[in-house]
C-alpha cells in the first residue's frame, strides 16, 4: 500500500520558501467585523491551510466561526467565503 505524503505534498514546491516559525503573536492575532485583510499562507501551518488559489488576495473579515475567520473573497466578480484561521491572514491597512 502506498504511504501518504503529508497534506501539503502537492504544493509544497511552491510553499517551500514561504515557511517561516510561528510567533506566539501570530497566533494571539484577533480581527474585528470589517476589517480588511490578505491572505498570506504560512506552510509552518499546514492544519486547516486555505487553497493556494486565493494566496495575496484581498478580503473583508465577515465574522469569527470557531477559532476561524471567514473571510469574503471577490474571485472573478464573484464574492467567495473562505473559512481561515489567523495564521494566515495579514491586516492592510
Amino acid at each position: 500500500m502506498k504511504h501518504t505524503k503529508g497534506p501539503i505534498h502537492g504544493r509544497s514546491r511552491n510553499l517551500k520558501k514561504k515557511k517561516r516559525p510561528l510567533k506566539p503573536t501570530t497566533l494571539l492575532k484577533t480581527f474585528k467585523r470589517g476589517d480588511r485583510v490578505r491572505i498570506v499562507i504560512n506552510a509552518s501551518f499546514p492544519k486547516n491551510m486555505p487553497p493556494l488559489k486565493f494566496n495575496n488576495y484581498m478580503g473583508v473579515v465577515e465574522r469569527k466561526q470557531g477559532k476561524a475567520y471567514i473571510v469574503k473573497v471577490r474571485d472573478l466578480n464573484k464574492a467567495k467565503y473562505i473559512t481561515i484561521p489567523n495564521v494566515h491572514l495579514l491586516v492592510v491597512k
